[in-house]
Formats: C-alpha cells, sequence, structure tokens
C-alpha cells in the first residue's frame, strides 16, 4: 500500500472555491504522475470531459494511481488503486444544497447512467452500498461504496461527495482492483482512503456559501439520509460479447 507519510499537499481552486489534500505520489509500475492545473473554472462549459450535451458533465481536476503490493519478499502486484478528484456539473438539480436534492440528483445520476435506459447498461452495477454522511474538517460529505462488475473483472469504489454551489458536486473517488481476491485488500484500502480524506479541507466560494446559508434558512435543520437503499442492477455474466458489444465498451 502507499505511505500516507510521504503524502504530498495539494490544493485545487474552482472558481473561488479551495480544495486541499494530502496524498502520497503516484507508485505504479507502469505510467507515471499526470500533470494537471491547479485551477478550473466551474462555471466554463469548454472544461468538462463530455461536452456540454451530456446531462453531468465532469471535469478531472486530479488523478493519481497506487499498486498494491503483496508480501515485500515477493513484492507481486495483488491490485491497484485509482485516485481521483471530480467536479460534476448537475444541470438538472433545483438547488444541491438542498441535502434531499443532492441525493435525488446522486440517485437520478446513478440511474440514467447505469440503469435500464443508461448509457452503460451491459454490466452489473451496485452502488450506495454502505451509504453514510461523514463530518470531515467542517464539512458533511456523503460516502458510499459501489461495485462494477465488467468482462469478469470486478472494480470497487469508494466515493466521498459534497456539493460546491447550487448545481456542481465535487467527488473524491477511490476505485480499486482485488485481482487476487485478498480478504485484508478491502480492509486495508478502506482504512487508506480515509486516511486520506482526513486530510481534506473544503472552503465554499463567497457566492457558494451565500447559496448554502439562503439553503439553511429555507429548509432548516435539513441532514442527509442515515440510509440510503443501495440501487442495484444486477446483469448475467457472458461468456463471451458480440463485436458490437467489444466496440460499445471501448466508446464508453
Amino acid at each position: 500500500m502507499p505511505k500516507i507519510q510521504k503524502s504530498v499537499c495539494r490544493n485545487i481552486s474552482l472558481s473561488g472555491a479551495r480544495f486541499a489534500f494530502s496524498a502520497p505520489p503516484c507508485h505504479t509500475k507502469w505510467g507515471a504522475q499526470e500533470s494537471f492545473p491547479s485551477s478550473f473554472n466551474i462555471f466554463n462549459e469548454n472544461e468538462y470531459v463530455r461536452g456540454h450535451k451530456d446531462n453531468a458533465p465532469f471535469i478531472q481536476c486530479f488523478n493519481s494511481q497506487w499498486d498494491i503490493k503483496g508480501f515485500p519478499v515477493v513484492g507481486r502486484r495483488i491490485g491497484w488503486i485509482n485516485f481521483s478528484v471530480c467536479v460534476t456539473y448537475i444541470k438538472n438539480a433545483s438547488n444541491l444544497f438542498k441535502k434531499l436534492e443532492f441525493e435525488k440528483s446522486l440517485t437520478k445520476l446513478h440511474a440514467s447512467t447505469y440503469g435500464i435506459d443508461g448509457k452503460e447498461n451491459r454490466h452489473t452495477y451496485e452502488t450506495f452500498i454502505n451509504w453514510e454522511p461523514q463530518s470531515i474538517n467542517g464539512n458533511t460529505w456523503v460516502n458510499y461504496l459501489t461495485r462494477n462488475e465488467n468482462d469478469g473483472t470486478t472494480a470497487f469504489t469508494l466515493t466521498w461527495e459534497i456539493p460546491i454551489s447550487d448545481q456542481h458536486a465535487l467527488s473524491v473517488i477511490f476505485t480499486y482492483y482485488n485481482v487476487c481476491n485478498n480478504a485484508k485488500t478491502d480492509a486495508t484500502v478502506k482504512a487508506f482512503s480515509r486516511g486520506v480524506m482526513q486530510t481534506a479541507h473544503l472552503k465554499l466560494s463567497p457566492s457558494a456559501q451565500e447559496q448554502k446559508e439562503a439553503a439553511e434558512k429555507q429548509w432548516p435543520n435539513q441532514k442527509y439520509s442515515e440510509y440510503m437503499e443501495p440501487l442495484r442492477w444486477i446483469r448475467p455474466k457472458k461468456d463471451f460479447i458480440s463485436v458490437e458489444e467489444y466496440f460499445a465498451d471501448d466508446d464508453t
């Protein structure tokens, strides 16, 4: 596992909002740390992946990867973690600072992508597992686990999300692959990701802070749900895929 003690502090500016966290340097057998700017204009649609036509385009603000290795003597890779920080523009949201609206928008986003009519509806997808609101350094995030099967490979994703404007959400995502189904890997990755999140500090922009305070005044005493029913789309495993499905997967 990467060493938390070797973490490097990073600061990201998001149109007046400031997000800081500490994470270890990229450490993987293949590839190197990609360079990312330290400032993003979340109101400029040209900065978003997928373009303006998507219902929820996103900006990838940071990405890194770490290998998970087995016993030191062997040094064999038994999995890896992909870490990313993203901003999603949720166009159809009325006000993400209304906590129930935030939950509703996340539900719609997952359903529109992975549900029956979603663009990525060929594989088993389960999310909102172990849903939990968490207070971290003065901000309340929602945290949940996602399980995604794709052609015999299962990816697990630990996600922390929080609104940073009435239509923008910040996501911190740890996606990992437990190649050897090592029993300790899940618990170890969970502990590691929580360690990184304990360094996360978010300060909203002045305009977003005003939106948040107005929402709290309009909907006083609002809280995130302590439990969310997991969304599950279970699809049968296939021994083979067609040429059309192969290229469809390659396009997504």
